[in-house]
């Protein structure tokens, strides 16, 4: 049986305003907002797993920050959390609290009815666990049913394991933004996925199935790919 509730996170102190932040629960994962109430030993993981015993962001534009202070102050709080067109959730096991990964929603644009999910990864302990695509479902489902009808996947064309999730998650591919940008020394192609409502209903109902079927995280000593 596939599981979804929603709570409203009233106390969040994030820019983003036009999706209400929430707690959103799953079989398996609980997503919680990140804003200066996260706890220092959780965002310390959070560096610990993403930056320090692998560079989860080393296809981003930016560079993995080399610190706890400006991963959780600069990067996450500043540049996510107090950003209004962004809303980062901590991914957390249901079963424990424990921190297992990260996922946003990006490039809100209200009026248009449209967001983007994006910015995932998932603590090397737990990869290979399908966090990702559990998480990308909760943060599909609340999307919808506060009333976007476009929700977005961007990815850099060498990330075969986020192109590969997208599909997964019922993503349609769209197209390639070729020669989109230019950093770290060579150009991205930009692989554009997209969910719209007409296709909703039908991704539901597989992502549904697929959730229902998922088994208990299980913390591993050594990194799954």
């Amino acid at each position: 049986m596939f599981v979804y509730s929603t709570r409203p996170y009233t106390s969040y102190s994030g820019a983003c305003k036009d999706i209400p932040a929430a707690v959103i629960e799953g079989k398996r994962l609980v997503l919680v907002p990140f804003d200066e109430s996260v706890p220092v030993e959780d965002s310390v993981l959070m560096h610990q797993y993403s930056c320090l015993d692998e560079d989860l962001y080393a296809l981003m534009p930016f560079d993995a920050p080399e610190t706890h202070d400006i991963f959780r102050n600069t990067l996450l709080l500043e540049n996510w959390t107090h950003n209004p067109t962004r809303l980062p959730f901590v991914i957390r096991d249901r079963a424990n609290n424990s921190v297992v990964g990260l996922i946003c929603y990006l490039s809100l644009q209200a009026a248009y009815k449209t967001i983007e999910i994006g910015q995932i990864w998932t603590a090397g302990p737990y990869q290979g666990q399908k966090v990702a695509l559990e998480a990308t479902h909760l943060l599909m489902r609340y999307a919808m049913d506060q009333g976007f009808v476009r929700i977005e996947w961007k990815t850099h064309h060498l990330n075969e394991a986020s192109k590969a999730a997208a599909l997964s998650a019922g993503f349609i591919y769209e197209g390639t933004f070729r020669k989109h940008m230019f950093y770290k020394g060579q150009f991205r192609h930009t692989f554009y996925y997209a969910i719209i409502d007409d296709d909703y209903d039908k991704v539901k109902a597989i992502m549904d199935e697929k959730s229902a079927q998922l088994l208990p995280l299980q913390r591993r000593n050594t990194r799954v790919a």
